[in-house]
This record gives C-alpha cells, structure tokens and sequence, in this order.
C-alpha cells in the first residue's frame, strides 16, 4: 500500500535509503522498515549536490523556532528530524551542550520565563544543561510546575471568591432575621 503511493522518484530515494536491504523489505512485506526508509529519504536534503544540501539544512537549523501552537515534545521532533538530517549528510553535529543552548533559545516566546530561570540559574552557580534531552527534560519539567501553579492560584481564587460572597449571605441571613423577629 505504501509502495503504491510513492513516486517513482521517492521510491528511488528510498531504495537508495535502504540500498541491500530493499529486496528484503520488499519481500517481506515489511512495512515499518519501508515507512521509516520514507520517512528518512523525505526527511534529508538529496539533491545530489553535497553543498547544496548541506546549505539548506545548515539554513533550515538556523531559522528553526518552535510554533506559537506547537507543543515542546513536537518540536523536539522537528529539531531532532534537522539533527539527522545533518548526521545522514556527513556534517559535524553541533555537540550536546551546543544543542541543549539552541534548544533552549529555539523555543517560542511563552518560554520565556522559564528560560531565563534556567539562565539566571545557572549565573548563580549551578548547572546549565550539558545535553539536547536534559533541556528538553528540564523545560518540560518547568512546564509541568507552572500548570502546578496555576492550578492551585486557581483554587485559591475560587475559595476567596467564596468567601467574598459568604458575608452577603450571612447579611441577608441577618436582615432577615431581624424582620421576623419584629
């Protein structure tokens, strides 16, 4: 079903992905091993001109931001796709500490925040994250404090809106109080 969807060059592209492997995936009907094969052939720079291709992923890293809707895990994705992408063209992968820094900047403006808890953080001493998943793992975990937070400011409101509303009720209870008693 996969096969018949491709083009005859993106089939191309794949086998080329999959080079000795492809008599067996196709034999085998494997159709994981050929979706990930399509997803790796769609998800790299093949022009066939290495430069090239190496220009556009280096330009597409760095124009790369996380959409204003976007979750961190989707783009986390997304970054991780330019990362192969870099790997599979035979260029030099910023290093860990490099990518958890890009990372970190890459994020949208509603990180903001929390990205400069990470940054003051570490300008009084301790640590900034050494690896792409640590600051993945931490923003996440930053993420999951303020919904923390928000959920209990919530509560708060709502049992101080309560109150707001309790004396009212205690004041007609006592005006009318005072109407039956005369």
């Amino acid at each position: 079903m996969i096969k018949s969807l491709l083009s005859k060059e993106s089939l191309d592209a794949v086998k080329q992905h999959l080079l000795e492997k492809w008599t067996t995936v196709e034999a085998e009907l494997d159709c994981l091993q050929l979706w990930m094969a399509v997803k790796r052939a769609h998800t790299t720079y093949s022009s066939r001109l290495k430069e090239v291709d190496e220009s556009k992923v280096r330009a597409a890293y760095s124009m790369l931001k996380q959409h204003k809707m976007e979750t961190i895990t989707a783009f986390k994705g997304r970054m991780e796709v330019y990362i192969r992408s870099m790997e599979s063209l035979g260029m030099s992968v910023p290093s860990e500490g490099q990518l958890a820094a890009d990372f970190i900047s890459k994020l949208n403006d509603s990180y903001d925040t929390k990205r400069n808890i990470v940054f003051n953080n570490a300008k009084l001493g301790g640590s900034y994250p050494k690896t792409f998943f640590e600051a993945y793992k931490l923003m996440t975990e930053l993420c999951n404090e303020s919904h923390s937070i928000n959920v209990a400011t919530s509560s708060v409101f709502n049992v101080n809106k309560q109150q707001q509303y309790q004396p009212q009720n205690q004041n007609q209870n006592n005006k009318r109080q005072s109407e039956a008693q005369t």
